[in-house]
Order: C-alpha cells, then structure tokens, then sequence
C-alpha cells in the first residue's frame, strides 16, 4: 500500500513492498502527469493532430522514482 501526497511538483510518502517501508524521493525531475484510470481520455483531449508529440512525467510508485513517457502521433487511419 501506499500514502502519497503531492504538491508544488513533488511527492512525498511511502511506499510499502514486501513488508517493508520505502520512502518517496521528495524531487521527480518534475511536474507529474497523474497517471490514473482517466488518463487515456486526458491524453484523448491533446491536440493530436499528425506529427505532434509531448513528453510527460509520471510516477512508478514501484521503482519509487519518477520516469518521462513520450505520446508522438505516428499518423492517421483512414
């Protein structure tokens, strides 16, 4: 389980794995982009017109650090 809190682009709290009590590092390298059940329709709302792309930070309460995820529109079906 964990207990997470996040303000002024950071989290702070634990994590708890296999019994054992691991603190969040208080800086992620940056904003968060919540990474959550709603994401994808959040991602939907971009304008992903061909050839746009972004980048945008989450946390992986596993490794317990945060890590960059690109979204880069390849093209478009017809």
């Amino acid at each position: 389980m964990s207990i997470l809190a996040f303000q002024d682009n950071k989290a702070t709290g634990n994590r708890s794995m296999s019994g054992q009590d691991h603190a969040i590092p208080p800086d992620l390298g940056g904003p968060l982009f919540a990474d959550a059940a709603g994401a994808p329709q959040v991602i939907a709302c971009l304008p992903l017109a061909e050839c746009y792309s972004t980048t945008f930070r989450n946390l992986d309460v596993m490794k317990g650090e945060g890590e960059a995820d690109a979204v880069k529109v390849a093209g478009t079906e017809a």
